[in-house]
């Protein structure tokens, strides 16, 4: 949960300062409302295809 926490943080370009801020609750609220709005504008998940995981890995 912890490394989930951090890593949607850091997505969002938070930093761990301002990451501090928050409350898990209301960091959770933060993350619904963000990704929420990401959705609305049509940026929509994909699923990762072979040439996305060789990008990751190199």
């Amino acid at each position: 949960m912890d490394l989930l926490i951090l890593a949607n943080a850091k997505k969002m370009g938070l930093s761990f300062d301002e990451l501090a801020l928050f409350r898990v609750r209301d960091f959770l609220e933060f993350t619904d409302i963000y990704f929420g709005e990401l959705q609305k504008q049509g940026e929509q998940a994909r699923e990762a295809a072979q040439e996305d995981i060789d990008k990751l890995l190199m």
